[in-house]
């Protein structure tokens, strides 16, 4: 029995890392998911680290430009701490924490600077710059700008531009010529911003964005168009058939409807169609290798109501272009 024992305890023991130096232990993966610390904070951190390893303490006059440690090696400048001063006097850096994923929720009166504050959390992501970060891999960002008056709201995320990001907005197909005239006079747009249609291919229809894009709200009483459209997309769906919106629309044009009602369920799938790219169109991509996009989510030019889509509208801070 005892020797049974033994071999199993062996075998699971085989599994167990204890406190190997190459495993991640629960409070190092507490300080590396972090998402915001001070500068004092991360140089005890380096400092306690670097004792653990043999290698000696870092110093204290280290800064911002020196190596990241292996547990913190991605942050950037966020601000600064005006209530807790240093030895001599200066308040403390606050650093965000680019290498672990993190959520913020913004908030503040009218002009307490939550756009800026949002302008630096994107930097700080997007932007490798020593004098402010330490970001050996600049990610790609993705911006979602909600407003009722879509054909005249700019992101103030897409001044991002100014600094040297490929920024690439899209906007619906109604109103881009609108918002393509009001991003064209952001400054420092010179290669850097373009402003295209958002439009989907046919894989990326499902029933639920169809519905949404032709602003047709569940809640209130279903007209017998409605009824006759979801029914061709369940069929559809049930074939198990890659979706085709070309064969959707020849099922739903053998179907007869009163005058009334056809001519209602052309004006929404007119609005739908104009999010749905040809067959010569290109995929779109959503993100930008390096840089950012923006999705401006107002809704189009012959929307009805409110699409329910909530977005943030960034401001840009910080570093500007001069």
């Amino acid at each position: 029995m005892s020797s049974a024992y033994d071999e199993e305890r062996e075998r699971y023991l085989q599994l167990y890392h204890g406190s190997d130096s190459n495993a991640r232990s629960g409070r190092q993966e507490e300080i590396r998911t972090t998402p915001l610390f001070s500068l004092a904070v991360k140089q005890q951190v380096d400092s306690t680290e670097s004792q653990s390893d043999g290698s000696g303490p870092t110093h204290p006059e280290e800064d911002i430009n020196t190596a990241a440690s292996d547990i913190m090696p991605q942050y950037g400048l966020l601000g600064f701490n005006i209530e807790e001063l240093d030895d001599a006097g200066q308040p403390q850096p606050l650093l965000i924490n680019t290498n672990a994923p993190n959520s913020a929720f913004i908030c503040g009166s009218q002009g307490s600077g939550k756009s800026y504050t949002l302008s630096c959390m994107l930097e700080s992501c997007l932007i490798e710059d020593v004098r402010v970060s330490k970001l050996s891999s600049p990610i790609t960002g993705v911006v979602f700008h909600y407003d009722l008056d879509a054909a005249g709201s700019v992101a103030e995320a897409a001044s991002l531009c100014s600094r040297g990001i490929k920024v690439r907005v899209l906007v619906s197909r109604s109103n881009y010529h609108a918002l393509k005239a009001a991003y064209d006079k952001k400054h420092g747009k010179s290669g850097n911003l373009t402003v295209v249609p958002m439009l989907l291919q046919d894989h990326q229809l499902t029933v639920a964005r169809m519905l949404k894009l032709m602003s047709f709200d569940q809640g209130t009483s279903v007209p017998l168009y409605m009824e006759v459209i979801q029914r061709i997309l369940r069929d559809m769906a049930v074939m198990g058939k890659r979706f085709s919106f070309a064969d959707f629309q020849t099922k739903l044009d053998a179907e007869k409807f009163a005058g009334g009602q056809q001519s209602m369920m052309n004006m929404r799938l007119e609005l739908l169609k104009s999010f749905c790219a040809t067959a010569t169109q290109t995929r779109m991509r959503l993100g930008v290798d390096n840089g950012q996009s923006v999705l401006s989510m107002g809704r189009p030019v012959g929307g009805e109501g409110r699409d329910g889509t909530i977005g943030l509208s960034a401001g840009f801070g910080r570093l500007r272009a001069t």
